[in-house]
C-alpha cells in the first residue's frame, strides 16, 4: 500500500485479506526508491513512497496540503511534491 520511513529503516505496509501487515526493512527509503524505480515507486512525501500502479485519490485535508487515499488508508504529501504528484494522480 505504500512505505513509511523510520529513521534508517522503512516500513513496508501491505494488504493481507482485510488487514494490513507491517514489515521492517533494513534500508532507507532512498535505496528503496533508488533500487525499484520512480516508474514503480512515487515519493509522495520526504517520509513516504506509494505504488505508481495502485489508483489513490487526491484529497484536499487544507488550504494548502493535500493527502492521497486508497480505501481507508490515507498518505500525506509534502508541498515540495504536490505538482509530481498532481501529475500522476490528478
Amino acid at each position: 500500500v505504500y512505505i513509511k520511513a523510520s529513521g534508517n529503516y522503512s516500513v513496508v505496509y501491505l494488504h493481507k485479506k482485510t488487514d494490513i501487515e507491517e514489515i521492517l526493512i533494513d534500508c532507507t527509503l532512498q535505496t528503496i526508491g533508488d533500487a525499484i524505480g520512480e516508474e514503480k515507486l512515487l515519493r509522495c512525501h520526504k517520509s513516504y513512497l506509494v505504488p505508481t500502479s495502485k489508483h489513490y485519490r487526491l484529497t484536499r485535508r487544507s488550504t494548502a496540503d493535500f493527502d492521497l487515499v486508497l480505501d481507508d488508508v490515507t498518505v500525506p504529501i509534502g508541498r515540495k511534491y504536490k505538482t509530481l504528484v498532481r501529475s500522476v494522480y490528478d
